[in-house]
């Protein structure tokens, strides 16, 4: 027999696999010992969608409204949908027979497995784990006593009421108010009550009207020289009774009457005070102690504690409501001092861990579902644990030994001083003065900060009063003045005061029944707070101000608008006692739904059918929005709210499924707009010392060569361009600088693979790092979104064409960025090898997320294209550029002529030798990389890695290749792998590419550990006709960009229309469309149409198109070259720092290590001379020499007009080419050369250049003027 286990999380899976004994790895799950465990990832299974329930409910229709279910079917999430499958089949395996629900012991946990249960069919038998803490010992005690579900049932019915009725509301409410506003809104019964306290608040702030008034102070005599200070106050009085007005009148009479007047003590009145050791404490009550300590967000301290509980073990179960031990709990805690006692040895009561507590502490009645957040029994020595995490637990500590103390006792003095005026006429004048003195520290000798008195409300900080001050004596008067005082409107709320004011809000109610339930859980459960006051910000309804809370326009307008039932406490209070009820067995679920319809019903029908905007910034719209076409907004409204709707498949543990279902009841669409009110944090700060930095944080002893002066450069907050090969260390050059400027790094990056390691590098080194991008599931990027705006984030990766998403710059620009970090800049050039027109936008979209410093780098970017990323970018004019380091000296690279047919056993032969594994073969093609992938099979541990594969494959073989499970990968070349492994020996080429810079950059791939490796590239005549088709395929004739450009006018046409009426092709309309934009053939994108643009597009796409040739002839001259290949390599890209040896371990500067030399087939290769080559072609031969033939005018190869010398090359081919006529016919060398050197930039500067005839000019005039108007390269 085999028993189920179904955790909630796989953290706690593994927990309890280990104290079970189920140690064999399965697909999700962990079995052994007669048990198979498994999990699952927060909600697995919801309620369904309105469609889901009823078709028709999809569209947004008033007459619709209220949605009332008279079925309530079950969904499971498609995020998680693969591991409910692992469930279920666990669950209903046949040798199955009992199952233990072992998920987080409360309601939600409850739910979380009830409706999994449900889902999956499964029959079996249930016993309940109810544990508070995940140490060994918990969990074997939890096991012993275990229950059958059905004790449970009453508990589960409480959370499916919940579920069911937060549905009802928000779905209701949501859709009510959305259609009246025409606009996307979120209600919910806990998110919008909390909501309005922050309002309230802030209109407060608003309309507070500061007064100036007047105190005045005297100065008194003590015994034995010394002085105290009494402040004026009206005894008649009730209020305010120290004020006098601003005016000065008054004031200046009082002081006047006391400077002339004799005192008397009229009262000396002393009390002793005593303060008993704080409660433990809860969840809320450490959240607002850490934020009052540490300006932690509720989130921030729960992410903690989670962490302590479940990774660390040092914490019991942290999302808990009670402050209070049961009895049995209390029997433990020796053993837990014993473990955490060490560090406050010197600070302990007598009887610490060994007296038992008092019943202010231990008290079964007041433990719910857990007990208070105490330490566990296991040592936190040898644990690493984060800055943070170790604050947190400290003082989880520090509270519990505290409990043990005696009370803090300090003597209260309250002094009346009365001055009597020489006239007996005039008034009185009393004087009242406070102090204090501190007679027993008890428990606070274990509080951290400065040990003081508690003041009471309104009082000023109590005071040392002198010895002596009796009734009677009669001290004299040393002074007194008027003080300037002007009232002060009431603090903004901070995550500290909100969370007391969710927790107490029924203090405001007038039945006691309901002040109770609220008591306990008050608006939301201490597990969703945090979550709540998260999504009150990204939603745009708040704004964080430093530490303090505020309400956006936004939020004001929405509580404004919303009827007042649904923003009152008392809904959410009337709610919480009936669902206690039903937990505790004293209620109906059908009775309680009954009335939530009700509600539902009532405040639906009273919402207008139209409702002004509300005020500030405007939420997201839905497409189509307008009045008169509202059926179609509101259709396409539910097609936003399902974007929302995905967060239902989050855990309940801080996300947002778990606030009572609000973040799927809202239409709501990503990103959201910003907030005009108030600012967020600003946490941009002084820069910390880089080394230290670098030693702590990513354990390195030093800098590798250039990284210091890069890293101080955008530390300082300079714009910097760096270019360094691949492996160099490029990465740590803006990792680094953003640790050290603090704020959010945004990473732009083309590559999800390469974005994956990054995360994940980062991650493990313990830094908050996430990232979104397309391979994501929407709810997961919205959680992302969630914490960068909440500065839970120090790196954030987005792919560039995040940035044209509406409204997603927008939400970056509510923090302000530390870094902008943009990786593969080439991909922003024109005159680049991989030019990606989303790349092009970066430089419009960047100021708005200034002034962070910009760090562009990129391994491969000639001198042409390193000018271009600075002028595209917009890079600052003190911006530093660094180019360094492309010797790799590890690296041998060698070409090879060989027939593509014979290339995969070239491939073959070479990677059977010792040492040459791991390996990247690149091929030309899918198919290619199939093919190839088939023939090293046999041989090897071998995939393919190809976009024609789907995402979870390519993860898969990514995954796999670092974990070092495949030996070769094959992939196409064009696609790129963005694989960050150092230890690849070997790269192969199968095809020639397509430019020396993408080569540079494959070749990158091998030898980042320092170790000597190999780069081979097979090329054959043949595979210039490969390249000529993606040329002819991405770079589409100018006459078929004419065709659109002339089928464009100045009205907006949709593409749709443009291709249709130009009568393109639609295989060739997307390249030609994307290359006539990017040259200025496409005026702008307006809402989906297409408008045209200025007319001088034609030169520069000849030039860009001239250039691709020129790319690819500079790859073949490399391949079939003679002389060092590092040395052709780091020429090409203008590394002034270089030596400028040759390498000695390619193959022309070491032809024995060679593929040639090692692989030959037998009888070698044979190498033809000359004159057996003209022997073989039945050419006759002589001795008799042939004439000399002249030289012609030789093309420089160097030189300041170099690069403009390839561009004319590359144009001038072309032209040849389409009139099938020579080169030479077109423009001669000398022409050429004349031209270059010159660089005309007008037709008649180009008239005057020598060998530039009228026909030259006539012809091609125009081109060669735009070619020559490039901007010119550095020497």
């Amino acid at each position: 027999m085999t028993i189920a286990v179904v955790a909630e999380k796989p953290s706690v899976g593994r927990d309890l696999a280990s104290v079970l004994g189920a140690t064999r790895r399965g697909d999700g799950t962990l079995s052994g010992n007669g048990y198979v465990v498994t999990w699952a990832i927060g909600h697995l299974v919801g309620l369904a969608e309105p469609e889901g329930i009823r078709p028709e409910w999809k569209r947004w229709r008033r007459e619709d409204l209220p949605l009332l279910p008279q079925r309530w079917p079950l969904t499971v999430f498609d995020s998680t949908r693969q591991q409910f499958e692992v469930v279920k089949r666990v669950l209903n395996a046949p040798d199955v027979q009992q199952v233990i629900c072992a998920t987080d012991a409360g309601r939600e946990g409850e739910l979380i497995f009830r409706f999994i249960y449900e889902a999956s069919g499964c029959k079996r038998p249930v016993s309940r784990l109810w544990i508070s803490s995940l140490t060994e010992g918990a969990i074997r005690e939890g096991l012993r006593r275990m229950k059958p579900a059905s004790a449970y049932d009453d508990l589960a019915h409480a959370a499916l009421g919940r579920s069911r009725a937060d549905w009802l509301v928000g779905m209701n409410l949501s859709r009510a108010y959305g259609l009246a506003l025409d606009a996307p809104l979120s209600v919910g019964r806990v998110q919008t009550p909390t909501l309005a306290m922050l309002v309230e608040r802030e209109l407060a702030i608003r309309d507070f009207v500061p007064e100036d008034y007047l105190e005045v102070l005297a100065k008194f005599s003590a015994p034995e020289a010394h002085s105290y200070v009494g402040t004026w106050f009206d005894p008649k009085a009730k209020n305010n009774a120290q004020r006098l007005p601003a005016s000065g009148e008054q004031a200046a009479q009082v002081v006047e009457r006391v400077k002339a007047g004799r005192a008397r003590i009229a009262s000396a009145d002393s009390q002793t005070k005593k303060l008993p050791p704080p409660l433990l404490y809860d969840l809320t009550e450490l959240q607002r102690h850490t934020n009052r300590l540490f300006g932690f967000s509720a989130q921030r301290t729960l992410d903690l504690a989670q962490a302590l509980y479940e990774k660390h073990k040092l914490i019991s179960y942290p999302r808990t409501d009670s402050r209070h031990l049961s009895v049995e709990v209390a029997g433990t805690l020796p053993s837990v001092v014993r473990a955490i006692a060490a560090p406050y040895a010197d600070k302990l009561a007598p009887g610490t861990g060994e007296r038992p507590l008092t019943r202010r502490f231990v008290d079964d009645g007041k433990v719910g579902d857990h007990h208070a957040i105490v330490p566990t029994t296991q040592s936190a020595s040898g644990k690493a644990l984060g800055a943070d995490e170790r604050k947190v637990y400290d003082l989880v500590c520090r509270r519990l030994l505290e409990a043990w103390h005696d009370d803090f006792v300090w003597a209260a003095t309250t002094v009346l001083t009365e001055v009597r005026p020489q006239q007996a006429e005039e008034p009185v004048d009393t004087f009242k003065s406070h102090g204090t003195a501190i007679e027993q520290i008890g428990w606070k000798t274990l509080e951290l900060g400065e040990i003081r008195a508690p003041r009471d409300k309104g009082e000023a900080d109590p005071l040392l009063l002198p010895a002596g001050l009796v009734e009677g004596y009669r001290p004299r008067v040393l002074g007194a003045k008027s003080v300037k005082k002007t009232t002060r409107p009431p603090p903004p709320l901070t995550d500290a005061t909100l969370l007391t004011a969710m927790e107490t809000a029924g203090k405001a109610l007038d039945e006691k029944e309901l002040s109770d339930a609220m008591k306990d859980s008050g608006l939301g459960t201490p597990a969703t707070r945090a979550s709540i006051i998260e999504t009150l910000l990204l939603r745009g309804y708040a704004a964080r101000d430093g530490k303090a809370l505020r309400a956006t326009e936004r939020g004001i307008g929405l509580v404004a608008t919303v009827d007042s039932e649904v923003k009152s406490a008392a809904m959410t209070g009337a709610w919480e006692a009936r669902l206690q009820g039903i937990a505790r067995g004293h209620g109906s679920l059908p009775t309680f739904l009954q009335h939530i319809e009700e509600y539902v019903t009532r405040v639906v029908g009273r919402v207008p059918p139209f409702l002004p905007p509300l005020g500030g910034d405007p939420g997201p719209k839905p497409p189509a929005a307008s009045r008169a076409a509202a059926s179609t907004s509101r259709a396409a409204a539910s097609t936003s709210r399902a974007a929302a709707s995905t967060a239902r498949a989050e855990s309940a543990r801080g996300s947002s499924a778990g606030q009572d279902r609000e973040d799927r009841a809202a239409p709501q669409a990503a990103p959201i707009p910003p907030r005009p009110s108030a600012g967020l944090p600003r946490v941009v700060g002084p820069a910390q010392p880089l080394l230290p930095l670098l030693q702590k944080s990513f354990g390195f002893e030093g800098f590798r060569p250039h990284q210091q002066a890069v890293c101080e450069a955008a530390t300082g907050g300079k714009d910097v361009l760096l270019v360094m090969p691949t492996g160099a260390g490029k990465s740590l050059c803006y990792q680094l600088p953003g640790l050290a400027r603090g704020g959010t790094t945004l990473v732009i990056s083309p590559l999800i693979a390469l974005m994956e390691d990054q995360v994940t590098r980062l991650q493990s080194l313990g830094f908050r790092a996430e990232r979104i991008h397309s391979g994501r599931a929407r709810q997961e990027s919205r959680q992302v979104c969630a914490d960068y705006v909440a500065g839970q984030l120090d790196f954030l990766f987005i792919a560039p064409e995040r940035l044209g998403v509406s409204g997603f710059p927008e939400l970056l620009s509510k923090r302000q960025l530390g870094l902008i970090a943009i990786d593969e800049a080439h991909c922003i050039s024109q005159w680049g090898h991989d030019f990606r027109p989303d790349y092009r936008l970066l430089g419009q979209r960047l100021p708005q997320l200034r002034p962070a410093p910009v760090v562009a780098l990129t391994a491969t970017a000639t001198p042409l294209v390193q000018r271009d990323i600075v002028a595209q970018l917009g890079l600052s004019t003190g911006a530093e550029l660094f180019i360094h380091g492309f010797r790799r000296h590890n690296l041998a690279l060698e070409t090879l002529e060989v027939a593509p047919k014979e290339r995969p056993g070239r491939a073959l032969a070479w990677l059977q030798g010792e040492g040459r594994l791991p390996a990247i073969v690149y091929a030309p093609t899918r198919k290619a990389v199939e093919a190839t992938a088939s023939a090293l099979a046999p041989s090897f541990r071998t995939a393919p890695y190809h976009a024609g594969m789907s995402a979870e494959d390519r993860d898969r073989v990514q995954s796999q290749f670092l974990a070092g499970r495949i030996d070769v990968v094959v992939a196409t070349v064009a696609f790129g792998m963005g694989v960050d492994k150092a230890d690849i020996r070997t790269v192969i080429h199968l095809a020639l590419p397509s430019s020396v810079e993408g080569y540079y950059q494959e070749i990158g791939r091998a030898g980042r550990d320092g170790r000597p490796s190999r780069a081979v590239l097979m090329h054959h005549a043949a595979d210039r006709r490969t390249h000529d088709f993606f040329l002819e395929r991405d770079y589409p004739s100018e006459d078929l960009l004419e065709k659109l450009f002339k089928a464009l006018k100045a009205s907006p046409v949709t593409a749709d229309t443009l291709r249709k009426k130009s009568r393109v092709k639609k295989a060739d309309f997307e390249k030609a469309l994307e290359k006539l934009w990017v040259h200025g053939g496409v005026a702008g994108v307006l809402e989906g149409a297409l408008v045209r643009g200025k007319d001088g597009w034609r030169a520069p796409y000849a030039a860009q198109r001239a250039l691709r040739v020129e790319q690819l002839e500079l790859m073949a001259r490399f391949a079939r070259g003679n002389t060092c290949r590092m040395l052709s390599l780091v020429e090409h890209f203008g590394d002034q720092e270089d030596s400028g040896e040759a390498c000695g371990h390619c193959d022309v500067c070491a032809p024995s290590a060679t593929i040639k030399a090692s692989a030959a087939p037998p009888g070698g290769f044979a190498k033809l001379s000359p004159p057996a080559v003209r022997g073989r072609r039945g050419r006759k031969t002589s001795g008799r020499s042939r004439k000399e033939r002249k030289p012609g005018v030789a093309l420089p190869s160097g030189g300041p007009s170099a690069d403009l010398v390839a561009a004319l090359r590359a144009w001038r081919l072309i032209e040849s080419k389409k009139k099938r006529v020579p080169a030479f016919r077109v423009m001669t060398n000398r022409a050429l050369v004349a031209i270059a050197d010159a660089r005309p930039v007008s037709s008649a500067a180009l008239g005057e250049v020598k060998g530039v005839g009228p026909k030259l000019l006539k012809s091609y005039g125009a081109q060669l003027v735009a070619l020559c108007s490039r901007p010119r390269s550095r020497a």
